[in-house]
């Protein structure tokens, strides 16, 4: 009976941690969707570059809506229009825009949300730097490493390969090839 109550115990940490997240930091994210706010943070990263946005992950310190601050333990996926924003990860930075809950097909399971901290994103119509990247911030050394490890890719592999490969260890899956990245949400591996 002890080997079995040993091997349930990170289940039930489990279940206690899903929990806690839904209920204390997932649930109120929610009563910002659909309304306009005003973020004030820390650029964590740059996710991508599609077509027609730039967009990054901020780190709220509060978030006001209607005049009133708001504390938030969540990260925020903010679009930006392409090209309207230059600033380096790690920087503070305040924008306004629109929320909406993050509803992207790969992260409509809430489980992956809160794994990833990632529960609101924003439209921003406005974004300005606030404060200068500190040194040594763990956010502009990840991102380094990332922009590192991606030149390599793009300087040894072919454009194929090299999207793959960012796609597989860096999480970039935007320049993946559409029927590779189907074949992995297909299949479960994504």
């Amino acid at each position: 009976r002890f080997l079995v109550f040993l091997a349930a115990l990170p289940c039930l940490a489990g279940c206690l941690y899903f929990l806690f997240h839904y209920y204390v930091v997932y649930r109120p994210a929610l009563q910002f969707e659909g309304q306009t706010v005003e973020v004030t943070g820390r650029l964590t990263g740059k996710i991508s570059e599609s077509e027609n946005a730039d967009y990054f992950i901020i780190r709220p310190d509060c978030i006001m809506m209607r005049e009133k601050e708001y504390k938030l333990a969540g990260n925020i996926v903010v679009y930006f229009e392409k090209g309207s924003l230059d600033i380096p990860v790690g920087s503070a930075v305040k924008c306004r825009g629109k929320v909406f809950e993050d509803t992207d097909s790969d992260d409509l399971r809430i489980n992956v949300r809160l794994t990833r901290r990632q529960f609101l994103s924003m439209y921003a119509e406005t974004g300005i730097k606030t404060g200068e990247p500190r040194p040594y911030d763990i956010y502009v050394l990840t991102q380094a490493a990332r922009d590192k490890i991606q030149a390599v890719y793009d300087h040894t592999y072919s454009t194929e390969l090299s999207s793959f490969l960012q796609g597989l260890t860096l999480g970039q899956k935007e320049n993946m090839d559409d029927s590779v990245y189907y074949s992995f949400k297909v299949s479960g591996v994504s």
